[in-house]
């Protein structure tokens, strides 16, 4: 009778040990690869004033083709297999501990503790998560405005060429920048202008999103799963996918507001004579 592989029996053991990270880890690298596009005409649509969606599409395709949409991706592909399935990691033991702590002291309803556990537990995971990808979210900002095509794009109304010193052919002129800078080439160049915490210009505006989106997409996650869920019996995957889709929508109408001001803001941080010198002056 042969033996079992050592390496298949290994893979078992760690895949039974290891759910929710390997879900996560898969979660996020399918997400980057099929929403990152999505993200870079975001981002591009936030920082400048295309007359439309589809001119925007249009403009980065004729300038770069496919690649245009991916422009930074690497990095990230790469931090959100990592983060996300840390962040996984501590949500899900963080809520087991409130949801125990919930028990044991308070007279709370189950959907009262659901909300409550979800919420910090979301919160905290949020926190420590997006202080740890800071750094690579201002690097990849300035990757997907790296080219920006103004024959039809104003920003906020205003002609773009006439003011060069804030746009990103500017700012790429300014720091010594090619049309093909590598992301590497762009954290030298950040840490050489503003040092080390250049890195984490703006990184206030992004803890504030994902630490608040976080906590409140895994409270409308929980509470949607429980809405939905016959007493007594096991989620469908249906329910589960119904209620991270309701969760992450509706998140992102509460989020899109502070995205949209911590791109501007991240747009011009290597720029001599920024438009905009705090997310207050930006909004008003």
């Amino acid at each position: 009778m042969n033996e079992p592989n050592p390496f298949i029996l290994y893979s078992k053991n760690f895949v039974s040990s290891n759910p929710v990270a390997i879900s996560a880890t898969a979660a996020a690298v399918s997400s980057v690869l099929f929403g990152y596009p999505f993200d870079t005409v975001k981002t591009k649509m936030q920082a400048y004033k295309y007359s439309s969606t589809l001119n925007c599409i249009k403009q980065t395709y004729n300038g770069e083709g496919i690649a245009g949409f991916f422009r930074g991706v690497f990095p990230v592909l790469f931090s959100a297999s990592v983060f996300r399935s840390i962040s996984f990691t501590i949500y899900t033991r963080t809520k087991e501990f409130s949801m125990q702590t919930l028990n044991k002291s308070t007279n709370l309803s189950v959907l009262s503790k659901i909300s409550l556990s979800s919420l910090s537990s979301g919160l905290f995971s949020g926190t420590v998560i997006s202080c740890l990808n800071a750094p690579i979210e201002f690097v990849k900002i300035q990757k997907q405005l790296e080219r920006i095509y103004p024959a039809n794009v104003n920003s906020f109304g205003e002609n773009i060429t006439s003011s060069l010193e804030t746009d990103a052919k500017g700012i790429r002129r300014n720091l010594g920048l090619s049309n093909n800078t590598t992301t590497y080439q762009w954290v030298v160049k950040i840490f050489q202008k503003r040092g080390l915490f250049g890195l984490y210009y703006g990184a206030h505006l992004h803890i504030f999103r994902d630490a608040l989106g976080s906590s409140l997409y895994f409270c409308g996650y929980e509470i949607t799963k429980y809405a939905l869920t016959p007493s007594g019996e096991r989620p469908s995957s249906i329910t589960t996918l119904l209620a991270g889709g309701f969760a992450g929508s509706s998140c992102w109408l509460i989020l899109f507001p502070i995205d949209l001001v911590k791109s501007n803001i991240q747009k011009e941080a290597l720029s001599s004579s920024p438009k905009y010198t705090s997310a207050r002056h930006f909004v008003k």
